[in-house]
């Protein structure tokens, strides 16, 4: 009996009868022939999903960070291609503006940037 006037002995469980069964039980239980290549096809199937579910996330937040940051419009309107300008064009302009104005290739090729700065604003205004 325990202290409170209970007698919980009986709901001991056997271990060594519950073991001996188990073993007995372990000669009947045998896996199936096609456990192994059903587990491995599982397998791929998993990873083949978690690869789809990672791409798939991937254009997600590629989408997002499109939409998030507003798509360029100048990518989608065709008039605007005039807005970019080659690197060889720009040093080629500031060439002619340093011999023409006497000034430094430097701020020659500030005032190049400058007037390309307010051409695409210029375009990117009418755009709209």
């Amino acid at each position: 009996m325990s202290e409170f006037g209970y007698d919980f002995d009986h709901l001991q469980p056997d271990y060594a009868r519950l073991e001996s069964i188990v073993h007995a039980a372990g000669r009947y239980v045998q896996p199936t022939v096609d456990l192994r290549p059903n587990t491995l096809e599982a397998a791929r199937n998993a990873c083949r999903q978690r690869r789809t579910n990672i791409r798939f996330g991937g254009l997600a937040a590629l989408v997002l960070l499109f939409a998030a940051t507003g798509f360029p419009s100048f990518l989608l309107s065709p008039h605007l291609g005039s807005a970019f300008v080659q690197s060889s064009e720009l040093h080629r302009r500031a060439a002619n503006i340093a011999v023409k104005g006497g000034v430094g290739t430097n701020w020659a090729l500030y005032e190049v940037f400058s007037e390309l700065r307010r051409e695409q604003a210029d375009l990117l205004h009418h755009a709209d």
